[in-house]
């Protein structure tokens, strides 16, 4: 008969700003007020009147962070080169590059978002699939397909990389909200049922 082998299960908490659980087999629900996740001890509930503000935090790393990197490179791309180098025809040649690498770059949060959350609830496989959509399926046949069949030259090798954010950031996002929001509304119900 196979042994089970019983896995670790720990909670740290640091100055309840900073937590790390092990041992989480399973996120059952989570809102602003309570986390409740399956763990190999069993059911592990966490109340807070500050999840807000993680929530809070989260949005800004998704989406005020990006943007202004975004905006940075695209409209100040001088700057940025001129850290690296200080040639001059480097930097006039490397600014339409740069601009036409990161012009979809605040797709990338979708993608962020998406996986995270998928991470989060513990759907691995969607957030591997995305992953590999995005840089293997999108990316690498772009790179060849437009310098070569489209005669783009090298701005097809940097075009690749905003048509995957805008494809695959977009497609990881909206399969998020069409499974993961509907299990978390289901959660909430059940909870507020409870």
């Amino acid at each position: 008969m196979e042994e089970k082998k019983e896995v670790t299960h720990s909670l740290h908490l640091e100055k309840r700003g900073h937590g790390l659980i092990t041992g989480v087999t399973e996120m059952k629900s989570f809102d602003e007020e309570n986390i409740f996740m399956e763990t190999s001890q069993g059911t592990l509930a966490i109340r807070s009147d500050s999840f807000h503000e993680v929530w809070h935090r989260m949005h800004h790393t998704a989406g005020t962070i990006p943007l202004l990197a975004w905006g940075v490179i695209l409209f100040a791309p001088r700057f940025l080169i001129g850290i690296f180098s200080s040639d001059q025809a480097l930097i006039t040649d490397a600014i339409p590059a740069l601009k036409l690498y990161f012009g979809a770059f605040v797709f990338q949060a979708l993608q962020y978002v998406g996986q995270t959350m998928f991470k989060s609830l513990g759907k691995k496989k969607f957030a591997i699939f995305f992953s590999l959509l995005r840089k293997v399926i999108i990316v690498v046949p772009l790179t060849y397909i437009l310098p070569y069949l489209f005669h783009m030259g090298s701005d097809g090798v940097f075009l690749a990389e905003p048509v995957s954010n805008v494809l695959g950031g977009s497609a990881c996002f909206i399969v998020m909200l069409c499974t993961v929001m509907p299990e978390l509304k289901r959660m909430a119900k059940e909870n507020s049922d409870c």
